[in-house]
């Protein structure tokens, strides 16, 4: 049996918007019972709708705010995989010279 708690957005139904509010494209709509409506993205962060990763939350994937978001999130995640990837390279390359290092002294002598 379904939550009754958790009523997922219906595009046909216009929820209202919360605090009599207005303004443009909505990030996300609350299904709370207490407080249906549409959120901004002000609203979303003052609730920490993401932080506590609300069940009640749905996310308007219409508005350009979660492509830019996931678009940070994988120029970090690549940012990260590239420093590793240096770091890893520096280290191979300093033992490859260690390695050298001890051959050549010997065949100066």
């Amino acid at each position: 049996m379904p939550d009754k708690r958790i009523v997922f957005h219906d595009p046909e139904r216009r929820p209202q918007h919360m605090r009599n509010q207005t303004w443009g494209m909505p990030i996300g709509w609350c299904n709370h019972n207490k407080h249906r409506g549409k959120l901004s993205l002000k609203q979303m962060k003052q609730h920490k709708c993401l932080t506590k990763q609300c069940p009640f939350f749905v996310r308007n994937e219409q508005h350009n705010y979660w492509t830019q978001r996931d678009q940070s999130r994988q120029e970090k995640k690549e940012k990260k995989r590239r420093a590793r990837l240096e770091e890893y390279m520096k280290e191979e390359i300093k033992l490859c010279l260690d390695s050298l290092a001890p051959d050549l002294y010997h065949r100066n002598r």
